[in-house]
């Protein structure tokens, strides 16, 4: 399965000296472990660095995830607090969840 996050932003003042870098998105399983696809190989976390952004995560077996955004300086570190975003994978329908957070995450 197939599963796209697409994380909305909005401009925002960012303390002084820190400089906006992107985007990470990540996805752990129901008990907070690392994802890893159909292949068993690990599902890394994808750093977004222009917009739109848009994280495609390929071969997610069916199970309960999280999927979470938060926004990066240019050293990686994080900026302000992180979104996260609970859905569940079933192979058998493709499904979307939008949450108010600015999150939204397609399943197909």
């Amino acid at each position: 399965m197939k599963v796209t996050v697409t994380v909305a932003t909005a401009a925002a003042a960012l303390p002084a000296g820190l400089v906006f870098g992107g985007i990470k998105v990540s996805l752990t399983d129901s008990k907070s472990n690392p994802v890893v696809d159909s292949t068993g190989a690990p599902v890394a976390a994808q750093t977004l660095t222009a917009a739109p952004y848009v994280a495609e995560f390929n071969n997610v077996p069916d199970g309960a995830y999280s999927a979470t955004a938060a926004a990066i300086d240019t050293t990686g570190g994080d900026i302000g607090n992180a979104i996260t975003q609970a859905f569940t994978v079933n192979s058998a329908a493709p499904a979307t969840y939008d949450s108010p957070q600015g999150i939204t995450i397609t399943a197909n």
